[in-house]
């Protein structure tokens, strides 16, 4: 084989493909930004070398990698909307259309979702959480008002 009809591929870190499950099994945008997963395997793998030189044990340095790793990713839109769908919606969707319905109505709910900073560990618990509910239960109603689904 020549050397020019060799391709060369790069394996994915532990770190690499962690993140990316992680981002595909939460319908996360950047599952498909390479430069964001490396980038962010990068810094895991960093702060655990650093914690580990520290003085911490392995699993407390693989905790704070972790976090690392993970940092800012801890609600997805896909995730959040699923769970509108399955709390206000249990008796008007088939619990086995949930996915579904968030997968088809996700693309649609851009600019709600732009308003609020997901990325806060404290969302949750937030006024502005609520106030996301809310919106999402009634975009959900609208839409399946619209296609005569309620």
């Amino acid at each position: 084989m020549s050397r020019t009809s060799q391709t060369t591929t790069r394996e994915l870190s532990y770190y690499e493909l962690y993140l990316l499950d992680y981002l595909r099994q939460h319908r996360f945008t950047q599952q498909h930004d390479r430069d964001f997963i490396r980038t962010r395997a990068d810094e895991a793998a960093e702060t655990y070398e650093q914690e580990r030189r520290n003085g911490h044990t392995p699993d407390q340095a693989q905790e704070l990698a972790m976090s690392a790793l993970t940092k800012g990713l801890h609600y997805s839109q896909y995730d959040i909307l699923l769970g509108v769908i399955n709390s206000e919606f249990e008796k008007s969707v088939p619990p086995l259309l949930h996915e579904q319905l968030a997968e088809s109505l996700l693309p649609f709910m851009g600019k709600v979702f732009s308003i609020y900073d997901l990325a806060n560990d404290d969302f949750p618990l937030s006024d502005e959480y609520q106030n996301l509910h809310d919106e999402l239960t009634g975009a959900v109603t609208l839409y399946l008002r619209q296609y005569g689904i309620q």
